[in-house]
Formats: C-alpha cells, structure tokens, sequence
C-alpha cells in the first residue's frame, strides 16, 4: 500500500536516536530511504521517496491487513501529528529555527512500550553505535524473525549481546514486565507516569523521560542528556546543574510540545556544537 505523508522526512526521523535507528534496518541513496524494522509479529518494510517537504511511502507488513498496516504507521510516525502548529510553538529562537529548517519533517516516534523501554535501558551511557549493535543482536538471538517480548529475554544468557552491566537491568525488566500494568500508565498524567516508571531498576530521570516520549507520546517529556545540557548552557544561557531546573526551563518555553523541542535539540545540536 502506499501512503502520502505530508510535511514529513523519513531519513530524518529514523536517523535521530530514536527507537527504530536502534533495530531497524536501514539504508540511503539519494532522495530515497529503505527501512525493515521488527514487530511483535514479524516485519515491516517501508520505501520512503522525498519530493520536497513530502514522503511517498510504500509499505509492506506481515500479518497485517490494509487498514491494520496505514494505522501502524501513522502512528509509528506520528503522521497525524500538525507539524506546522508544532513548528510554531517550538521556533521560539535562532537555533530552534536553525533545527527545524535542517531537519524539516523529523517526528517524534510511537513505538510499543516494551520496544522503548528496553531501548533506553540499553542506552544508558552508551554511544548510538553499540546501542544499535546490542539491540540488533537480541533481537537475532532472541526474537526468530520479530522483536523479542519480554518473555523471550527474562532469564536466557543475554551477557553474550555485551550489554555489560545493563544486562542486570534488562533481565529484571523482562522478568516484572506486565503489559496491562505498563499500558496503564498511559492513563496518568506525565509526572504520575514518570514516578511509576522511575520505581524500575535501570529506569532513572532520562531513560524515563525517553519511554514517556518514545513509547507513550507524552510530548511533555523532556530528556535530558549531555548534547542536551550543553545546548541549553551554550545555546540558552541556562547555567545550572540542576535537572530540575533544566525540565522547568523546557517546560515554561515549549509547554506541551517540549518532547518535540528536545528531538531538534539533541539532534541538531550534535553537529552544530560539534563544528562549533
């Protein structure tokens, strides 16, 4: 099936350290990008072409019917999201602008619960480089042709994946993962959630903050990383040590849309501060 997706860059969004650059499989050549990513039922395969500001994608999924297939990935994508209203709230400043304008139509992902949450405990400091290679590598082993559940992974040898000492923190993750009670969460508000969340070994204030966004689209989440504090430092003038400070400062700038604000942040900020 195909799908016209509106304002929206594919290369951008799966390139962004978000869930799908961890265990996808993609690739580029010029205006074109191909990627196959695992669900919990086998796989999906989406051809993205660029014209402009816009994306055709074409897209094929296993198990999947037509209307099943078009729900996925305008919510995967975050299709529906108005990026132009987004756009506006964000642009508060020179380098957000800068952001939006070389990432024009990147999105904020939705990807399960369980996908998100064991990504970021595998991110914990950690580089995108073996982030990815660890999560490719448990979903060979452990997943046979879909993303692993949490089933597959609770007490097999995942040490041989090197996740290091996050392995502690996936195995017992895996081990109390209960999706009715995960799922759930999305019914809080976003403090109440981030608190439940929080209560989990390997699950501090930015690993939470990253589920909250990636996996439950609570656009209030902030996460907060080193790219992240020094744009803030360098870019905003915010001079502080304090997380606290640093989520209120997102907060009272971006409102409901800090989550996307953090997205151009991170990214952006990566190669703008790198050549800076």
């Amino acid at each position: 099936m195909q799908i016209i997706a509106k304002d929206f860059n594919l290369r951008h969004t799966i390139e962004s350290g978000q869930p799908l650059t961890f265990f996808g499989d993609y690739s580029f050549s010029n205006n074109k990008t191909f990627l196959s990513y695992p669900v919990e039922y086998g796989k999906i395969n989406v051809f993205g072409e660029q014209e402009g500001k816009d994306c055709i994608l074409s897209i094929e999924g296993e198990n999947y019917s037509k209307s099943e297939l078009k729900k996925e990935i305008e919510e995967r994508f975050g299709l529906k999201d108005n990026i132009k209203y987004i756009y506006k709230n964000i642009a508060t400043d020179r380098f957000m602008e800068g952001a939006i304008k070389k990432f024009y139509g990147m999105r904020v992902t939705k990807n399960s619960i369980w996908e998100t949450t064991l990504s970021f405990i595998v991110s914990q400091f950690n580089n995108i480089k073996r982030i990815r290679r660890i999560m490719l590598c448990l979903v060979e082993r452990f997943g046979k042709g879909s993303f692993p559940g949490p089933d597959a992974i609770a007490g097999k040898e995942i040490a041989v994946c090197g996740a290091g000492f996050r392995s502690k923190y996936i195995l017992e993750i895996a081990k109390l993962y209960d999706k009715e009670l995960f799922d759930s969460y999305a019914l809080l508000p976003y403090e109440d959630a981030k608190r439940e969340l929080m209560h989990y070994k390997g699950i501090g204030d930015k690993v939470a903050d990253c589920i909250l966004l990636m996996g439950y689209k609570k656009l209030e989440a902030f996460p907060i990383d080193t790219w992240v504090k020094r744009v803030l430092t360098m870019e905003y003038g915010l001079h502080t040590k304090s997380i606290k400070k640093m989520h209120e400062f997102a907060k009272n700038r971006w409102n409901g849309f800090a989550g996307y604000a953090q997205q151009y942040i991170f990214w952006h900020g990566r190669s703008y501060l790198d050549k800076g």
